[in-house]
């Protein structure tokens, strides 16, 4: 299994969108499918122009997924601070596609000189966050009944990791 990592372009989308409206890998994403091509259209504009750093992840020549650092704003405080997403499609699950997307991201990011990555995890997704505290995020938090799914109520965990 090859997996590369490339800067997303608009031939992606597509795929893209359908990996996003499968329900199971929505479930834990912060979106409410179906999402339309429209909107993964001004998602990318949007990485364009805010300097978001969107990545398509590929395994042998077939998109399984995606993963982005978002950096605050340069002109802040917090300029040296970026938050992380990833999906990955659900045939891929369980094959350490999540793992080799974490360290292509956090070493993107610190390239660019982003000094710690962060963003929230549904406490109830166990698999993700044991797969982030494998790869050095740190658990420095938890928002009670912060994220809707399926009209019930979850908490989230704030995770992140400094990057050196």
């Amino acid at each position: 299994m090859k997996i590369s990592f490339k800067t997303v372009s608009e031939k992606d989308l597509q795929r893209l969108n359908e990996i996003v409206n499968d329900l199971k890998v929505a479930r834990f994403l912060n979106l409410i499918p179906p999402v339309s091509m429209k909107s993964t259209r001004e998602f990318y504009s949007q990485c364009k122009k805010n300097g978001m750093r969107w990545y398509a992840i590929v395994i042998d020549g077939v998109i399984a997924g995606s993963t982005h650092f978002a950096p605050r704003s340069k002109h802040g405080k917090q300029a040296h601070v970026a938050e992380f997403g990833i999906s990955i499609a659900r045939e891929f699950w369980g094959r350490g596609v999540g793992g080799r997307a974490i360290n292509f991201i956090t070493t993107e990011a610190g390239k660019s000189g982003i000094k710690r990555i962060e963003f929230e995890v549904v406490a109830d997704n166990q698999r993700a966050r044991e797969l982030y505290l494998q790869h050095g995020f740190r658990k420095e938090g938890l928002k009670k009944k912060s994220f809707l799914i399926n009209g019930r109520y979850h908490d989230t965990v704030v995770m992140a990791r400094l990057l050196s």
